[in-house]
């Protein structure tokens, strides 16, 4: 993009602005009294325990007393984080946790970084990397991005590997593109649709890559770990973390929904919101969700084909859009979406919003588009804490060691919390929509 000298200022001071309060509060979060909250220490007891070789899939509590990190969060189950993530973080073990967790805040705001700068070169904007400095910073004032940053999770090395993959094959670089993808799906399984769909479109170089990279990647951590714990993994701590997590009240994938409607929302593993079923019945709970999350992924994939291969917006943009449908997908069929996975939309984000620059933003379509963005512009903490309001408990605030109470409200307040979930459909709809419009009728838009 090209900036005229007055437009270079404001948008300097607008990106500082937005950036300072987000990194401000991730740096906060590796004081001594914060640190051991962060989700990163599961991260650091995988990497600690397979350096030792201690099994590292035994419950977190169990493994937290082998170590004696300080941690003081209760998780009463084994890790959810993959074996090959496991490995991945195996060089932070050699670190103690507070200088690990500095280190691991460096590589994550890297990761951003290296993403912005790849998403701007492939939408044909000056690959500057002072540009994409400022992008970076500027996203460090989006909720999710400083959320991922206090907790310490890994997304943002998952969006710079999904963006890579996306550069690659748009690129028709299938070995790479695969490579990168299937580095993605080993970390988090829940991109697994992506690879259905370069499957269905049988771009075979490229999914067999990704194939054999997830391959490898858990062959070393059998290797290092042993195969029946990394089976184990896979069959049973995988499996019942996600279960404890179904219907927790942060839980945005769509899976969650017949669980919060027909069994009650909350966890038995973390407190926060909790809600009654509208009508009891675990059948209809299991039904429910299991159509929701086919019906996504059914319909996902047939409109990111058809965007692909009919679609009106050109060959490289409408593989854009098929690959922006298909993130979106990945996060609402996962059996577990928290809040801060939204920063991985902010590829399918800017397809839509170059989408409908080509188009000269129709009316409906960009108005529709501003009111998901708005949505997602608003931190997990802020709508939990409005959610919270509707509650008649005589306590709603974290007591002394900042843990949470469970704060009873009636089962439709509770489903408020599925409002970023209804902005990831909206920008699948959008983008399929946008596929099938073209420059010159654009002025049919309402």
């Amino acid at each position: 993009m090209n900036f005229t000298r007055r437009l270079k200022l404001p948008l300097l001071l607008l990106a500082l602005l937005s950036g300072f309060g987000g990194f401000r509060l991730a740096l906060q979060s590796l004081k001594p009294e914060n640190v051991t909250n962060k989700d990163f220490l599961q991260e650091y007891l995988l990497a600690r325990a397979v350096l030792e070789g201690v099994n590292p899939y035994q419950p977190l509590p169990d493994l937290n007393k082998h170590f004696q990190t300080g941690d003081k969060q209760w998780r009463p189950h084994a890790s959810p984080h993959t074996p090959a993530l496991a490995i991945f973080s195996l060089p932070l073990a050699f670190f103690s946790y507070a200088h690990a967790a500095g280190i691991w805040l460096l590589v994550e705001i890297l990761c951003l970084f290296a993403a912005a700068f790849l998403m701007l070169r492939g939408f044909n904007a000056s690959a500057n990397p002072l540009l994409a400095l400022l992008a970076t910073w500027a996203a460090l004032g989006w909720g999710h991005v400083w959320e991922d940053l206090i907790w310490g999770q890994i997304n943002p090395v998952l969006l710079l590997l999904i963006v890579g993959a996306w550069l690659n094959l748009r690129g028709g670089r299938e070995w790479p593109g695969g490579a990168l993808l299937g580095a993605a799906i080993s970390f988090k399984l829940i991109f697994w649709p992506i690879a259905l769909f370069l499957v269905l479109r049988r771009r075979w170089s490229s999914a067999i890559m990704a194939l054999a990279v997830f391959a490898g990647a858990n062959l070393i951590a059998a290797v290092a770990i042993g195969w029946r714990i990394v089976a184990n993994y896979y069959t049973e701590a995988g499996p019942s973390a996600a279960a404890l997590h179904q219907a927790q009240a942060q839980n945005l994938s769509l899976w969650s929904v017949g669980w919060r409607v027909f069994s009650r929302t909350g966890s038995p593993a973390l407190a926060g919101v909790t809600a009654p079923p509208v009508f009891f019945s675990l059948r209809l709970a299991v039904i429910t969700s299991l159509l929701l999350t086919c019906a996504a992924l059914i319909l996902g994939l047939v409109a990111a084909i058809k965007a692909d291969s009919y679609g009106k917006a050109g060959e490289t943009m409408n593989f854009d859009l098929a690959y922006g449908m298909m993130i979106c997908v990945c996060l609402l069929v996962s059996p577990l979406t928290w809040p801060h996975y939204l920063i991985l939309l902010a590829l399918p984000l800017a397809v839509t919003a170059r989408r409908l620059r080509d188009l000269r933003f129709p009316r409906r379509q960009t108005l529709l588009y501003a009111i998901a963005v708005l949505i997602l512009l608003i931190p997990a903490f802020s709508l939990e804490d409005f959610i919270f309001s509707f509650s008649t408990a005589p306590n709603i605030f974290p007591d002394e060691s900042g843990a949470q109470p469970k704060v009873s409200v009636s089962s439709t307040v509770g489903l408020l919390h599925l409002l970023p979930t209804l902005s990831a459909l909206v920008i699948l709809w959008l983008m399929r929509q946008l596929s099938i419009m073209s420059v010159d009728k654009r002025s049919l838009a309402l």
